[in-house]
C-alpha cells in the first residue's frame, strides 16, 4: 500500500512540473526596461536591458525575443580611482596650508594613499596658520654717515615688519622705518681757489662744494673769496714788471682775473696774442695794466664781459691796435655793472687811442672839464653815442682836441653842465645844458 502511495505522489509531482513548464513556455512575457547605469570609481553599473515581470527572465529587447542567458553580462565593473598627487601647501603666518594628498581625476575625492583606499575628510587636510613670531628692534639714532631707524617689530618667519607689537599696522615700505643719515652743515662758508663749501658741525666733513660765483668784481658774492689771479695764467718778467704771457690761452677756466701783482711785483702788461683765439668768456683788467700787446684779444669770440675797476687807469692804457683791446669784442662793465652811460673821471685829461673801440652799448659819455685830448679812434664805431655831457663850458669844450675816427663824439649833441636851470635863471636863452638828477644820472635841462 505504501509503495502504491509513493508512486501516486511521484506521478502528481511530475505532472505539476510539466504543467508549470508548459505554463511558462506558452505565456506571453511582460517586460519592463532597466535603464543603463554608468559605472563609477566605486560602484558597478549596467547596460540597458528588459526583464519579464512574470518569470524574471532578462532580454536584450523589449519584445523578449533575445533572451540573455548570462545575467552577469549586463553588469559594468566599477572603474576604481584614478589618482594624481597634489603637493603640500605650507602654512604662512597669516594663512592656512594643506597637506599633500592624492586626488581622483574622475570623482575628485581626496585620499591619503595612491590606491584611493583611505579618503581624507576636508577638515583633516588643513595646516593651521603659524601666526607671526615678532622680534623687537629698538630705535637707533642716525649719524652723519650711517642710517638709523625708529623702533619696529619684525616677524622671524615671514620677514614682514610692523609698527606695533600686535602686528596690526604693517610697514609697507622698508624706508618708512629708516631715519636717513645726514650731516648738520654750518651756515658759514669755507673756501679756496676751487670753490666754497660748508663743514659739518658734527663730524667736520666738507660738503655741498660749489664753484665760486663770478660777477666781475673779483670777489665771490656768496662766500667773499677774493681771487688773486686765475689759475692757468703765465707770467713773464719784462723790465722789472710782469707781463701776462700765455699765447693761445687754453686753460679750463673761462672767467679770467688778472692780478695787480704777482710774487709781489706789479703786473703791468698783457702780452701780444696772450688771449688770441681763446675761449675766455670774461676778463677783469686791474688798474696796474698800462700796455696791451698786439692782438692780445684777437678773435676771442666767446668773450662777453670786460670788467674794469678804474676808468682813469683804463684811459691811460696803450693799445697796440684795436685787436689788443678786449672791448673790441665784448661790452664794458664797471664795478660789475654794464655801462650805457660812460662817466670819465674828472682827473682824466686824455683818453688814449682805441680806449673804447666798438663800444656800441654806450649811449652817452660824461666828460670832465679838465679833458684836453681824445686820441684817434678812442670812440671809433661807438655808433650809439647820442649825447656828450661835458662838465665845462662851450668855450672849454672847443679847446678839447678830438682825434680822427671819433665821429660819434663829434656828431653827438654836446650839453654843458649847469647846476641850476639856465633858462629859468635867465642866464641862457638857447643851447644844451644838463645836471645830475636824483638818481645820479645826467638830465638835460628843458626850456619851458
Amino acid at each position: 500500500m505504501m509503495k502504491k502511495s509513493i508512486i501516486i505522489i511521484a506521478i502528481l509531482i511530475m505532472s505539476f512540473v510539466v504543467l508549470a513548464y508548459s505554463a511558462c513556455t506558452v505565456h506571453e512575457h511582460t517586460t519592463e526596461r532597466v535603464d543603463a547605469v554608468s559605472a563609477t570609481c566605486e560602484k558597478e553599473g549596467n547596460i540597458q536591458y528588459w526583464k519579464c515581470t512574470k518569470c524574471g527572465k532578462i532580454f536584450a529587447d523589449a519584445n523578449a525575443k533575445e533572451e540573455i542567458d548570462d545575467k552577469s553580462s549586463v553588469s559594468i565593473p566599477a572603474k576604481g580611482h584614478n589618482t594624481r598627487y597634489v603637493e603640500e601647501i605650507g602654512a604662512t603666518c597669516t594663512s592656512y596650508g594643506t597637506v599633500g594628498y592624492w586626488k581622483c581625476r574622475v570623482c575628485g575625492k581626496k585620499f591619503a594613499d595612491n590606491s584611493g583606499n583611505n579618503e581624507i575628510p576636508d577638515e583633516d587636510m588643513i595646516i593651521p596658520a603659524m601666526g607671526h613670531k615678532l622680534i623687537y628692534h629698538e630705535a637707533i639714532k642716525e649719524s652723519c654717515t650711517a642710517d638709523g631707524n625708529i623702533e619696529y617689530w619684525q616677524c622671524n618667519y615671514c620677514g614682514e615688519s610692523f609698527f606695533d607689537e600686535n602686528a596690526s599696522v604693517k610697514v609697507d615700505d622698508p624706508q618708512e622705518i629708516i631715519v636717513a643719515a645726514h650731516h648738520v652743515y654750518s651756515n658759514d662758508w669755507e673756501c679756496n681757489d676751487s670753490g666754497h663749501w660748508h663743514d659739518c658741525l658734527v663730524c667736520g666733513e666738507s660738503g655741498n662744494a660749489v664753484e665760486h660765483t663770478w660777477d666781475g668784481t673779483g670777489v665771490c658774492p656768496l662766500c667773499g673769496y677774493e681771487w688773486t689771479y686765475t689759475p692757468g695764467l703765465r707770467f713773464k718778467l719784462v723790465n722789472g714788471t710782469y707781463e701776462v704771457a700765455l699765447s693761445g690761452y687754453s686753460a679750463e677756466v673761462t672767467d679770467v682775473v688778472i692780478p695787480e701783482t704777482y710774487n709781489g711785483i706789479p703786473v703791468t702788461q698783457i702780452g701780444a696774442s696772450a688771449f688770441s683765439l681763446s675761449n675766455i668768456t670774461s676778463v677783469r683788467i686791474p688798474s696796474s695794466i698800462v700796455h696791451m700787446g698786439s692782438q692780445a684779444f684777437f678773435a676771442a669770440s666767446k668773450l662777453k664781459k670786460v670788467y674794469v675797476d678804474d676808468l682813469a687807469a683804463w684811459c691811460k692804457i696803450k693799445f697796440e691796435g684795436h685787436a689788443s683791446n678786449p672791448l673790441s669784442t665784448a661790452p664794458l662793465y664797471v664795478n660789475g655793472n654794464a655801462v650805457t652811460v660812460l662817466e670819465i673821471p674828472d682827473t682824466v685829461t686824455e683818453i688814449g687811442k682805441f680806449a673804447f673801440y666798438w663800444q656800441r652799448s654806450i649811449q652817452s659819455v660824461v666828460i670832465g672839464a679838465s679833458m684836453r685830448n681824445i686820441d684817434a679812434g678812442a670812440f671809433n664805431y661807438c655808433d650809439n653815442i647820442t649825447t656828450v655831457f661835458f662838465k665845462g663850458t662851450a668855450s672849454q669844450w672847443s679847446t678839447v682836441n678830438i682825434g680822427s675816427y671819433n665821429g660819434s663824439c663829434k656828431e653827438a649833441t654836446v650839453c654843458y653842465y649847469s647846476e641850476r636851470d639856465p633858462f629859468e635863471e635867465g642866464t641862457a636863452t638857447i643851447g644844451n645844458y644838463w645836471h645830475y638828477g636824483e638818481n645820479g644820472e645826467p638830465v638835460v635841462w628843458v626850456k619851458k
